[in-house]
């Protein structure tokens, strides 16, 4: 669910975009995300079709998505 919307708003872009510093690190699970790094809600489309989703957020590095628990600042989960 989350990778069919997070994939679709990526495609839908005009040129390549990377949420927060363009500093290129890895990103693991677990990795908690720094204050300077903008972290986004999902398309509308995510919320009603998973509304358990809410509380999640995410980010877009380079070609991967990651599920961010905002409250943390915690990466949960990537998506590639």
């Amino acid at each position: 669910m989350i990778r069919k919307h997070a994939k679709t708003r990526t495609e839908g872009r005009s040129e390549a975009r990377t949420t927060g510093s363009t500093v290129r690190t890895e990103i693991h699970v677990g990795d908690r995300v720094p204050e300077t790094v903008e972290v986004e809600e999902f398309p509308s489309t995510v919320y009603r079709d998973a509304p358990d989703l809410r509380e999640y957020r995410y980010i877009h590095r380079d070609t991967r998505t990651y599920v961010i628990e905002p409250r943390e600042r915690r990466v949960i989960e990537e998506i590639d």
